[in-house]
């Protein structure tokens, strides 16, 4: 899967005005690799909330990705 790195930046921060949150959450994930768990701590809520926040960010950003997104 090849993925252009300026396009992920482009839609993490178009993600991060949506919901800082979820921008932070998907950070963590994709460039740290912190998991769901350590995800939930670093920023200081429940395991439940960094889940519900994780689905919904994948589906904004694989929509953003049927737009241009590779």
């Amino acid at each position: 899967m090849n993925i252009d790195v300026l396009d992920l930046e482009e839609a993490l921060e178009e993600l991060g005005e949506y919901s800082f949150r979820q921008g932070k959450m998907m950070e963590m994930r994709f460039f740290v690799g912190l998991g769901l768990d350590e995800i939930s701590t670093a920023l200081g809520v429940y395991v439940p909330t960094v889940e519900r926040d994780w689905t919904v960010a994948r589906a904004r950003l694989g929509h953003r990705r049927g737009r241009g997104l590779r």
